[in-house]
């Protein structure tokens, strides 16, 4: 994500956030962490997870190209049927996050099935119910409220899915 996406949905993660747009980081930060508000974690699915994770299942991997769209990062490609893909990431205690997931769908106006988790560990987390959420320009965006005090992970799911589907990264933010 460049600043200049970040600013054009600065609005409407307020709204999804309920919080007004004020009380957004101006702009966002690529770090280690997401202890500070501002704070990105990328986790792609070629690239070290920078104390993340990554989990994907019935899917293919393969590395990025050269062609005329430009450089294309590594991803995973569903094969069939009950494909999925999770992405975790370390934080520290509650709050509002952001989770923006770089995919290609099989089909015009595709719905990704996402559920999220946070919690003491994944083991043990608070998760969501599963949204059907659009897939926009190859993105998808996911607020979660994290409310354990004791939260060390959060985690966004996407699956099952069929065949087709290609997922490259998902970025973390914390937003408050």
């Amino acid at each position: 994500m460049s600043q200049a996406d970040y600013l054009v949905l600065r609005p409407k993660l307020a709204a999804l956030a309920k919080v007004p747009e004020t009380a957004l980081p101006i702009q966002f930060n690529p770090a280690a962490n997401l202890a500070t508000p501002g704070n990105v974690l990328n986790i792609g699915v070629g690239t070290p997870p920078q104390g993340g994770g990554i989990w994907l299942e019935n899917v293919a991997v393969y590395s990025g190209n050269l062609g005329w769209l430009g450089n294309i990062p590594p991803g995973a490609t569903s094969r069939s049927a009950g494909a999925s893909f999770f992405f975790s990431a370390p934080m520290q205690g509650p709050g509002t996050f952001m989770m923006s997931v770089y995919l290609n769908a099989p089909t015009a106006n595709a719905l990704a099935p996402i559920t999220t988790l946070g919690g003491p560990d994944l083991y043990n987390p608070e998760t969501s119910p599963v949204m059907n959420l659009p897939v926009q320009n190859g993105k998808v965006f996911v607020v979660k409220e994290v409310t354990l005090s004791t939260t060390r992970e959060l985690g966004l799911y996407i699956g099952p899915v069929g065949p087709g589907w290609t997922v490259f990264s998902c970025d973390f933010m914390r937003v408050r």
